[in-house]
């Protein structure tokens, strides 16, 4: 593996000949939901609220954090909602990020991309470079990426599209040979734009809804889905890709 933190070295790492993958492990690999209900119960301990034994039973991850957080806390006071979300955030990158677990088929998925598609992967986060690598060591996925793309340090979400762009237009390889793995709506846009083929995960944070209008090449509903996906079209022309929803 190759950690790249500047963008202008990301075509060095392309394999001519090859097909390319953008992923987020978070996304494609991890159930975060272990460690989001950690986060929420301390964030919610640090301003002095405790959670019913029952508080999980009707939660999503798809609830925006600022309105689960109205729910388990029965507010709707913005300040107090507000502290407990930077608290959130706290615990989550300190904690519950490492408190997840892999999701069935993720391994088995990795190796295929690697042994039998003969796929390199790239990385691509906004968490920064010893956060992405912490990441990938406790998941034991450390040997699976080409590359990760990543910041120095924890950005905003919305650095993972520059990077990604960058290092697709600088890789010196046809947009028929890269393939992004994702949930961001704005990274599934971008695929079009750039002419890639996209799998969109449905089982992420993005509603179901919103990913159909993004008109991905496919759509899955879990890591099992992807694998069959990339198998249907991994290695057919792109004019020939069906859409599966």
């Amino acid at each position: 593996m190759q950690q790249i933190l500047d963008p202008d070295q990301h075509f060095r790492l392309v394999q001519p000949g090859r097909k390319q993958a953008i992923f987020d492990a978070e996304s494609l690999l991890l159930d975060p939901t272990r460690g989001v209900q950690h986060s929420l119960r301390c964030a919610l301990y640090d301003v002095g609220h405790k959670l019913p034994a029952d508080a999980f039973r009707h939660w999503s991850l798809r609830t925006p954090l600022r309105d689960a957080f109205a729910i388990l806390m029965q507010s709707q006071d913005a300040l107090s909602i507000g502290e407990a979300c930077a608290r959130y955030f706290h615990h989550f990158d300190e904690t519950g990020r490492y408190l997840c677990t892999l999701r069935p088929g993720s391994l088995q998925l990795l190796f295929r991309l690697a042994a039998e598609w003969r796929v390199e992967l790239h990385y691509l986060t906004h968490i920064g470079a010893d956060a992405a690598s912490r990441l990938l060591d406790v998941y034991g996925l450390q040997h699976f990426p080409r590359s990760i793309i990543t910041p120095e340090q924890q950005c905003a979400p919305g650095i993972r599209l520059p990077l990604m762009e960058h290092l697709i237009e600088n890789s010196g390889q046809p947009p028929s040979s890269w393939l992004l793995l994702s949930d961001h709506p704005c990274e599934l846009l971008a695929a079009q734009r750039l002419h890639l083929r996209s799998i969109a995960l449905g089982y992420g944070r993005a509603p179901l809804p919103t990913l159909c209008e993004l008109r991905p090449s496919a759509i899955a509903a879990s890591v099992a889905d992807v694998s069959a996906c990339l198998g249907s079209f991994l290695h057919a022309p792109a004019a020939e890709v069906q859409r599966v929803h």
